[in-house]
């Protein structure tokens, strides 16, 4: 072959090869550039140097496959140092063009600030901030500037807040900005053009109290049973919807649980351990330190995510120690004296783990629940009582019980054992009464007893509410099961 038919030839490779690269989507680099303004984009740009921590959230952001060939082509690179747009161009096309090759394997672990504004955050919003990185990777967003239409059912959402949502009223600081309202939440969550568009696979609050209204103690009320309301009202079955039960210790060193603190005396003490504590450890200024102390190393300011990292490192002893104190305050009582000599902080403290009457927990610790699928389910007895009476599915009287028993009876420590009871039992009984001959009559008459149960509902009256539809149950369980289902019809 000669000289200029290799020329030809090789030619003609180029000319290919430059067909078949993709082209670049500058509109994908300024967004992924503008989201990781220094961590991620540091790491994109030189992978080798990037932390493990870093490597997890490109390879929950983008899939394990994409961030693996990233990874491999950065390996093969020759480009030097200096050309550092090129490379973070190409690696940019490789993350746009990737996920179609890689398939379902892409999820999308979202983390927003159910806020304002960013502010600044202390030392118990940062290390909450940090839980939710660890768990879902970043980024890490306001709720307001997130764009959730693109997510997909197997994607999770973590919200982010400091105080139970839906408590918190407006009127915040720029150190202490505002949290928003339930109602506010959900109208974002929801929104038209920046929403959900589809259902997800979680939401998950890792704030203080989202499972329950601290006030009234009524998780029907919760930002979980709003956003679960919201969800069964769309039609969007299977979302799991979480958030603690109460005032809630969270912290990516303790692992995955929460902690979260039994309500009255309890909350009351264990806040006084927790001042106690702070008072011992100084999580507040060893945190704020060691951000002012980086900072100044790196001559820049630091990312949330790089704070909330911080956050979590400086104050690992103090929520370990304020961990077991809740949870065994003997032990832990038990411990400080082991150290000898105390100081009068240390002393304080132990007074107080003194006085704890046992463990200051709450059991279960967390509100889970779960949206409805399209065909409304499990209140059988009600349904077939409002069924006779001509009611719709939708009724008030269901809607009423449904969400009581995905707030209040779910909550309870044996709740999810009842709950189990009666869909093991309630359908035989609903069949039994149909197949009696004046069935109607019978439903009939078991619905005013179930508007009983919703009275009470009305009323606050939970405990009662529960006693009167488990008595029912009961009463038609021994009637119609154990007693072989005898015809209700008077005699004559």
């Amino acid at each position: 072959m000669s000289a200029h038919q290799h020329a030809d030839k090789a030619k003609q490779s180029d000319d290919t090869a430059r067909k078949k690269r993709q082209p670049i989507n500058q509109a994908l680099v300024n967004q992924v550039q503008s989201i990781y303004p220094s961590a991620l984009q540091r790491a994109i740009e030189d992978l080798s140097a990037a932390t493990p921590e870093t490597i997890l959230q490109l390879q929950r952001l983008y899939g394990n496959r994409t961030v693996n060939r990233i990874i491999a082509s950065h390996k093969r690179s020759t480009q030097e140092q200096g050309e550092t747009t090129a490379a973070i161009n190409h690696l940019l096309s490789q993350l746009e063009h990737l996920p179609q090759t890689a398939g379902s394997e892409v999820v999308q672990r979202r983390v927003a600030l159910a806020k304002e504004d960013v502010g600044t955050p202390d030392f118990v919003e940062l290390t909450s901030i940090d839980y939710a990185v660890k768990e879902a990777g970043g980024p890490v967003q306001l709720l307001k500037d997130s764009d959730l239409s693109k997510m997909r059912k197997k994607d999770v959402l973590f919200i982010v807040g400091h105080g139970a949502p839906g408590k918190i009223k407006a009127g915040g600081t720029r150190e202490a900005p505002i949290f928003y309202e339930a109602d506010q939440i959900v109208d974002m969550l929801f929104d038209a053009t920046k929403g959900l568009q589809r259902p997800i696979k979680a939401i998950r609050f890792t704030s203080c109290s989202a499972g329950a209204e601290e006030a009234a103690g009524d998780p029907t009320s919760s930002i979980v049973a709003k956003i679960k309301s919201k969800l069964d009202e769309k039609k969007w079955g299977g979302v799991q919807v979480s958030g603690a039960r109460g005032p809630s210790v969270k912290a990516a060193t303790l692992g995955k649980a929460f902690t979260v603190i039994a309500p009255g005396a309890k909350k009351e003490l264990a806040g006084k351990i927790q001042k106690a504590l702070e008072k011992i450890h100084e999580p507040r200024k060893k945190t704020k330190d060691a951000i002012k102390q980086e900072e100044a190393t790196r001559g820049a300011a630091l990312t949330l995510e790089e704070k909330a990292s911080i956050a979590a490192r400086e104050t690992a002893d103090f929520y370990k120690e304020f961990v077991q104190s809740l949870e065994d305050p003997t032990a832990a009582a038990a411990a400080l004296q082991a150290k000898g000599v105390l100081t009068a902080d240390e002393k304080a403290l132990l007074r107080l783990l003194k006085k704890a009457p046992g463990p200051l927990t709450l059991d279960p610790p967390m509100l889970e629940l779960v949206s409805q699928q399209q065909k409304k389910s499990g209140c059988f007895i009600t349904t077939a009582c409002v069924e006779a009476k001509g009611l719709p599915d939708d009724c008030y009287e269901l809607e009423t019980l449904r969400a009581f028993r995905d707030g209040y009876i779910r909550a309870l420590p044996n709740g999810k054992a009842l709950i189990a009871q009666y869909y093991e039992i309630a359908p035989k009984i609903v069949a039994r009464i149909k197949a009696q001959p004046n069935a109607q009559e019978i439903l009939s008459g078991l619905y005013e007893q179930v508007i009983k149960s919703v009275k009470l509902i009305e009323a606050k009256n939970y405990e009662q509410a529960l006693q009167n539809y488990s008595a029912i149950v009961s009463e038609l369980r021994e009637k119609y099961l154990h007693g072989a289902g005898k015809s209700d019809r008077p005699a004559g």
